[in-house]
């Protein structure tokens, strides 16, 4: 039960109280703000260099003189040499270096190839991130007021004895 400090009723007539005001600080957490982190994705475009390969069909045309009918390639660069043999039936074709006899009616078939580029993607971390709260304690210096009783003698002062001369000490 708290007293109001205004209120100076005597309790017992032999007793007196003073009172005194006394400060308590109650702490509130109130929001001062939010921080939002999110991940976002930024694009950035790329130049990948790559090399690709592509076959084409090279076709030379050349006389054969020779009785044989045999013929090697003019170069291990061509792909296919054609042999024009016009007192047969057919024409003598080297390709990659190996003979075929083509028909007159006839026909080889030759496979060509070119390559292709497929980009895949994948995921790497690049940086770990930590997150974290820090707490920092700082002293502060509030400033109120308080107030406190205190006895108020007017009077004649010889009249009042206090309490070491009651003593003797």
């Amino acid at each position: 039960m708290t007293k109001d400090i205004n209120d100076n009723t005597l309790t017992d007539p032999q007793v007196l109280e003073l009172l005194e005001e006394r400060a308590h600080i109650h702490k509130d957490r109130v929001s001062t703000g939010k921080v939002v982190l999110s991940k976002q994705t930024r694009s950035r475009t790329v130049n990948l260099p790559i090399t690709l390969t592509e076959e084409y069909l090279v076709i030379t045309y050349k006389e054969d003189n020779s009785p044989l009918n045999h013929h090697e390639p003019v170069s291990d660069d061509a792909l296919i040499d054609i042999i024009d043999n016009t007192a047969n039936t057919h024409a003598q074709i080297s390709i990659n270096g190996k003979m075929q006899s083509l028909a007159l009616d006839g026909s080889v078939e030759i496979l060509l190839s070119r390559e292709t580029a497929t980009v895949t993607k994948s995921t790497h971390a690049i940086e770990d991130v930590s997150l974290d709260t820090k707490t920092i304690s700082k002293e502060h210096i509030f400033t109120t007021e308080l107030k406190k009783e205190v006895l108020d003698v007017k009077g004649d002062k010889t009249l009042i004895a206090n309490d070491v001369l009651i003593d003797g000490k």
